[in-house]
């Protein structure tokens, strides 16, 4: 998953794998360097990452107009092609 953030790309990590990976590859947690970087790591800003939801409008029988969200149920009258978004619970409307 990638974010954006003020226009730079990011890429989410676990810090915790990060570290065990570390522990792996470069051998004993007391080392002075493993330390240093372990520690660099857990002292690293953490982004207010959401998982993105999808969904999809399913069309209802009753009306040609109007449309239900396949996550919340919520229903929506309108133009889908509009609706990015479910304005109820966010899902992003991609039909995944």
């Amino acid at each position: 998953m990638l974010v954006v953030n003020r226009g730079v790309i990011m890429r989410p990590i676990d810090a915790d794998a990060l570290n065990k990976k570390l522990q792996e590859r470069v051998g004993s947690p007391e080392s002075d360097e493993l330390y240093e970087v372990n520690l660099c790591i857990i002292e690293a800003p953490t982004l207010g990452v959401v998982p993105v939801v999808h969904g999809r409008w399913l069309r209802q029988k009753m009306s040609a107009f109007v449309f239900k969200c396949s996550v919340c149920e919520f229903k929506f009258a309108g133009e889908v092609e509009i609706a990015k978004y479910c304005p109820n619970c966010g899902a992003k409307m991609d039909g995944r």
